[in-house]
């Protein structure tokens, strides 16, 4: 009987949040329907798309540097590969360094590309 009480309050709190969530989407398209097009948020504008890309190569970078240190723990007895490992790191090291570095420092063709987007109103 425990079990069923449980599963039906985990049930419960699984399906609520997700009604709420539901909810508030519908809204959140309404008013999205309703607004100006000149009330935008800017999501659309080349140079944080690309931002976000950007950011993207940087997290994979980071998570497949994390991959390559467990298993390299993970091969503790295979000495003559931890050079490989390092290898690897450093080269996702510089990926990390390089996306983080265009992420928060766009060049300046991108940044005109931008600019020149917003100033005709249109977005690739």
């Amino acid at each position: 009987m425990s079990l069923l009480l449980a599963g039906g309050i985990g049930t419960g709190l699984l399906v609520v949040p997700l009604l709420l969530t539901d909810l508030s989407d519908a809204a959140d398209y309404r008013i999205v329907q309703a607004g100006s097009a000149s009330n935008h948020l800017g999501l659309a504008d080349p140079l944080i798309v690309r931002r976000f890309l950007y950011w993207g190569v940087c997290t994979s970078a980071v998570f497949c540097i994390w991959m390559t240190l467990a298993v390299r723990a993970l091969m503790a007895g295979s000495v003559w590969l931890f050079p490989v490992f390092d290898i690897v790191s450093a080269l996702l090291g510089f990926v990390v360094a390089g996306s983080l570095w265009l992420a928060f420092f766009p060049s300046k063709a991108a940044v005109a590309e931008s600019t020149s987007s917003r100033a005709e109103g249109t977005h690739s």
